[in-house]
């Protein structure tokens, strides 16, 4: 009787513990999906409003204002005659053509936030130049025969510009720095505000130009520079899973040090031989590729 009222004490002391071992558990799984769920919101957040953001930033540079408007943009620059803006527009057109393939090489050499940046302040340098011309154009006291020449000049750079960088770039980062869960939906709806901030531009440009000249442009794109450098990540060479711990820590004080927190997140792996079964993980060197672990709490 002793031996099994003894059984049936360990037997309820076991049951107890693994009840109280999966309630531990539970409590531990909810924890780590509650943190799962608030990343992806943050991930989704910042990537959904980069590349929307990307986007607005295109076309509100004023791009298409130099296509749409490109004839009385070149008659308030002085050209007067059809063989002067009929050249005119085909020197900008070989040089939007021309400048298409300077990122195809740059791209992942120099990065896809460095072009960006440099796309942007050369259109702050020839948006103000060319605003400049325009102004000396319109005088009476200024009357050079060759500032015609200087503002086509300037819309070449300009145009060269945002070929380097602003006109792919944006394209490119929404599909990278989105989530493969949801980037159709997010490429969309950035798409969408894509076409209305041109139709936009379409509407408003020419009376912009007229009043204004290309000062509003040269701001906005001041405003992208400062963006950019603030929230744009960089993702050239990096998988998805490093592009969104980058996104999480966007906004944060501690943005470097959550990355390095956050490296458990990774695992180095190489496959193994079938004669080094029996190495330890410690003993298998990184190759560099990453298989992602579920993200808990840090």
């Amino acid at each position: 009787k002793k031996e099994s009222h003894s059984k049936g004490k360990s037997k309820t002391r076991i049951e107890v513990t693994d009840n109280v071992h999966s309630v531990q558990q539970s409590s531990t799984d909810n924890q780590m999906a509650e943190e799962e769920n608030r990343q992806l919101r943050r991930i989704l957040k910042w990537s959904i409003g980069i590349a929307i953001g990307l986007q607005f930033l295109q076309q509100f540079s004023g791009i298409n204002s130099v296509f749409y408007y490109s004839n009385p943009t070149l008659m308030n620059a002085g050209f007067k005659s059809e063989l002067e803006l009929w050249l005119g527009n085909i020197l900008i057109a070989v040089a939007n053509f021309g400048a298409v393939w300077i990122p195809v090489y740059l791209m992942d050499k120099w990065g896809r936030k460095k072009l960006l940046n440099y796309s942007l302040i050369g259109m702050v340098i020839a948006s103000v130049l060319f605003s400049v011309s325009l102004i000396w154009s319109d005088s009476s006291t200024v009357n050079h025969p060759y500032i015609g020449y200087i503002s086509v000049a300037c819309l070449i750079f300009y145009v060269i510009s945002f070929e380097v960088g602003l006109g792919p770039i944006p394209w490119l980062m929404m599909a990278e720095i989105t989530p493969s869960s949801h980037r159709a939906m997010i490429v969309s709806v950035a798409t969408f505000f894509n076409w209305v901030s041109n139709l936009c531009i379409a509407q408003f440009a020419n009376d912009i130009v007229s009043n204004a000249k290309f000062f509003p442009f040269a701001g906005v794109c001041i405003i992208g520079i400062v963006a950019t450098k603030l929230f744009v990540p960089e993702t050239k060479g990096k998988t998805e899973m490093q592009i969104q711990q980058e996104l999480i820590g966007i906004g944060t004080d501690n943005n470097n040090n959550n990355m390095k927190n956050r490296s458990n997140h990774y695992i180095n792996y190489r496959p193994e031989s079938p004669d080094s079964s029996s190495n330890s993980e410690s003993d298998i060197e990184p190759e560099g590729k990453y298989i992602p672990t579920p993200m808990g709490p840090n």
